[in-house]
């Protein structure tokens, strides 16, 4: 049976690890025989090129073709997804997480297979919505109804986890969703590209991917702790990813601050090799950049914000886990 990966970005265009997790996925399937083919989604990119072509090379025998799809933003960063015309030979997998896909559940046709993936499903100390648990129930609630409509076609409608936090939340909270169909793959990288780390400056190299989307006011309050009790030149910060605002002048001017901006995935391969620690401090379901810093021999540092924590604990990783992701704690 074919499977189709839906993509939300053209990967030339994209920097993103939601694209770049399918990508991996179909060149993983299509290396062991599997009919697979990459769905993309029209999507406007304002002012973008096409960077990324060494990303798009590497993936450039996979199918691949533009789809039609209408987004919906709703309150709260709430995108509901609208796909039509989509393929009826095959299996559909789909990012992000159930949340953003009821309209598709809710119009299913007949015995076709759905696998809804959890990119985006980012669990915050075991909740999905933190600090409001009406809003968490009311739209779980909403997402148990739509599932009971289409209860005859639960048995076509397949989960895909990339963490076990996120198991165990889609078993205590949607019942109608059978065990059998809930599976478990973290995401992946190849390893075979990276190499270990070969810093030989006197100063420790510590490395933030992903830009304000990921968090990157919190490292800049890092680096203003280690400035009051100086020992910042003791460091050196690089930063990989589009910052949304000017860097703070008190930023700028430092010499051992290094803004790279967005980057090819063949220049961040080689960034990557010559740091010492990464640093994750965002809300993640199961990151990119902590594996990348993995094969790249680095120390890795984050925060029970990463909802994978668990799951590298228990495969024997030692990485620095902040309990609440304070900076003073990094």
């Amino acid at each position: 049976m074919k499977i189709y990966l839906i993509s939300p970005m053209d990967i030339r265009y994209s920097f993103r690890a939601t694209e770049r997790y399918i990508y991996e996925y179909a060149k993983y399937l299509h290396e062991h025989g599997k009919d697979v083919e990459i769905l993309i989604t029209e999507r406007k990119i304002e002012g973008a090129s096409a960077k990324n072509k060494d990303a798009a090379k590497r993936y450039a025998k996979i199918k691949q073709r533009h789809i039609k799809c209408k987004e919906l933003v709703l309150p709260f960063k709430w995108h509901i997804f609208i796909y039509k015309d989509l393929p009826s030979d095959g299996v559909i997998y789909f990012p992000y997480s159930i949340y953003d896909y009821l309209y598709q559940i809710l119009f299913k046709p007949k015995g076709q297979k759905y696998i809804i993936g959890s990119h985006s499903m980012h669990l915050k100390f075991g909740r999905m919505i933190e600090k409001h648990s009406l809003l968490e129930s009311l739209l779980n609630s909403l997402v148990n109804l739509v599932l009971w409509l289409r209860k005859s076609e639960m048995r076509n409608i397949y989960i895909h986890a990339i963490n076990t936090a996120q198991v165990e939340y889609i078993q205590r909270n949607f019942k109608l969703i059978k065990k059998e169909n809930i599976f478990y793959i973290p995401n992946m990288i190849d390893v075979k590209r990276y190499t270990l780390s070969k810093n030989r400056s006197k100063k420790l190299r510590v490395l933030h991917i992903g830009g304000t989307e990921k968090d990157v006011d919190t490292v800049f309050d890092v680096i203003k702790l280690l400035k009051e009790d100086r020992s910042i030149n003791d460091f050196e910060f690089y930063f990989i990813g589009k910052l949304n605002k000017s860097i703070d002048p008190e930023f700028a001017k430092m010499p051992n601050l290094h803004f790279l901006g967005e980057v090819s995935e063949k220049s961040k391969l080689k960034v990557l090799s010559r740091m010492d620690a990464i640093i994750v401090p965002a809300y993640e379901a199961f990151p990119m950049t902590m594996l990348e810093g993995l094969a790249s021999g680095l120390y890795v540092l984050t925060s029970k914000k990463n909802a994978a924590w668990r799951d590298f604990k228990k495969l024997g990783v030692k990485f620095f886990v902040a309990e609440h992701g304070y900076p003073r704690i990094y």
